[in-house]
C-alpha cells in the first residue's frame, strides 16, 4: 500500500449502503458481490490503481487450468514445462540454481612454485579447502500467445500481447484457461484487488471520493431491484443515477488536486517500472 493513504474495506462500504437502505437489506435484497465491479469502475474512472500483484504456478491437465477467483487482469503467463512437445527455443533468465562442489587452493608449502611443493617423501601437495558454490542457470520457458478473444483479459502493458511465436497459445475465459499442450505448468503473474491481512478487499478512504463510492453502489442496488424485483424503486434509481451520482462524481474528480493523488500515481508508477524491468525486458 502507498504510505500515508487511508483505506477501508469493501464490506464497510456495503454496510454503510445497507444501513441507508435498511428496508432492502433486511429483506436480503442487497447482494455485495454484485457491487465489486462498480467499485473497480470508480477506481478506473478516477485513475486510481488500487491492486496487488500476485503470482502462482498453475498445473495444466487435459489442456486446461482454473484461474484464481481474485484475478483482475493478467500481466504475464509463461509455460515452465510442456510435456510431449518440442523445445521452442526461448531462453529467459530463470531462478533455477545449480550447486557445485568446488576445491580451492589456499596455501602452498615449499619454496618452489611452480610446480608446487613437496612433502617429506618428495611428493607435491597443496593445502586446499572444499566448499559449495551455486550458479543461476538459464531456464527454458515458453511465452504463451493470447488468442484474439483473450486480449481483454491481459493488462495493456502485458508482454504476452507482443508475443510473436505462433506455436503455443492460451485462451482465457472468466474462470479458466485453455492451452494447446495436454500437460505441464504455467507461471501466472496477475493483478488482483488489494486486500488486508484478513483477505478483505480494500478501497480508498478519502472525503472527496467516499460519496462517489457510496452513490455508485446505491445506484447499482436500485438498478438491480428495479430490473429484478417488484420493488417500486424506479424514481429512486433515476434520482440516484441522474442527480446524486453525477454530483458525487464531480466532487470526487477534485481528488486530482490533493497531494494524496500524486502519491497514488507515484506508487502505481513504481509498480509499473518494477513490472517492466522484470517482465518486459526479458522479451525485448
Amino acid at each position: 500500500m502507498a504510505e500515508g493513504l487511508k483505506y477501508r474495506t469493501f464490506d464497510q462500504l456495503i454496510n454503510e449502503a445497507s444501513e441507508d437502505l435498511h428496508l432492502f437489506s433486511d429483506n436480503n435484497l442487497i447482494i455485495p458481490r454484485r457491487y465489486i465491479g462498480t467499485v473497480r469502475k470508480i477506481n478506473s474512472d478516477l485513475g486510481i490503481n488500487i491492486y496487488q500483484q500476485k503470482d502462482l504456478i498453475l498445473p495444466i491437465k487435459n489442456y486446461k487450468a482454473d484461474l484464481p477467483e481474485n484475478l483482475l487482469s493478467i500481466i504475464s503467463v509463461i509455460a515452465t514445462s510442456i510435456k510431449s512437445l518440442g523445445f521452442l527455443g526461448y531462453n529467459i533468465p530463470g531462478t533455477q540454481i545449480a550447486i557445485y562442489n568446488r576445491e580451492e587452493i589456499i596455501s602452498k608449502f615449499g619454496d618452489k612454485y611452480p610446480p608446487g611443493c613437496t612433502n617429506s617423501c618428495g611428493e607435491c601437495y597443496w593445502v586446499t579447502r572444499k566448499y559449495q558454490d551455486k550458479e543461476i542457470l538459464y531456464q527454458d520457458v515458453y511465452p504463451l500467445k493470447p488468442t484474439p478473444a483473450s486480449f481483454s483479459k491481459f493488462a495493456q502493458n502485458s508482454p504476452n500481447r507482443a508475443c510473436r511465436q505462433k506455436e503455443y497459445y492460451i485462451d482465457v475465459t472468466d474462470k479458466d484457461i485453455t492451452v494447446n499442450f495436454a500437460e505441464g505448468e504455467v507461471y501466472l503473474v496477475y493483478l488482483s484487488d488489494m486486500v488486508d491481512e484478513e483477505g478483505n478487499i480494500l478501497i480508498l478512504d478519502h472525503p472527496l471520493v467516499n460519496d462517489y463510492y457510496l452513490w455508485a453502489v446505491k445506484t447499482k442496488i436500485f438498478q438491480d431491484l428495479w430490473h429484478n424485483t417488484e420493488a417500486d424503486v424506479e424514481r429512486k434509481y433515476i434520482n440516484a443515477r441522474d442527480v446524486e451520482l453525477p454530483a458525487a462524481r464531480k466532487i470526487a474528480q477534485g481528488i486530482v488536486t490533493v497531494p494524496e493523488y500524486s502519491q497514488i500515481n507515484e506508487y502505481s508508477a513504481k509498480k509499473i517500472r518494477t513490472f517492466y524491468d522484470r517482465w518486459i525486458k526479458i522479451y525485448s
